[in-house]
């Protein structure tokens, strides 16, 4: 589970790494044939190198350094 503090790192690029500073849980806007789509949830990130940025979490895994 990933939370406000943690450190994470990309899937798809292991060499970015950053902290989590928010997590926002929002509805989906999407409908399908059986209903709706379940809440997503982004995370604000503050990466090393000071960019900031907002991503769903399923980008994201956790960092243990």
């Amino acid at each position: 589970m990933i939370k406000p503090g943690d450190r994470v790192t990309l899937f798809s690029d292991m060499r970015v790494k950053g902290t989590v500073i928010s997590l926002e849980r929002a509805k989906a806007q999407q409908w399908f044939v059986g209903g709706a789509s379940d809440v997503k949830t982004t995370a604000t990130i503050r990466f090393d190198d000071g960019n900031e940025a907002i991503l769903s979490i399923e980008l994201l895994m956790p960092l243990h350094e």
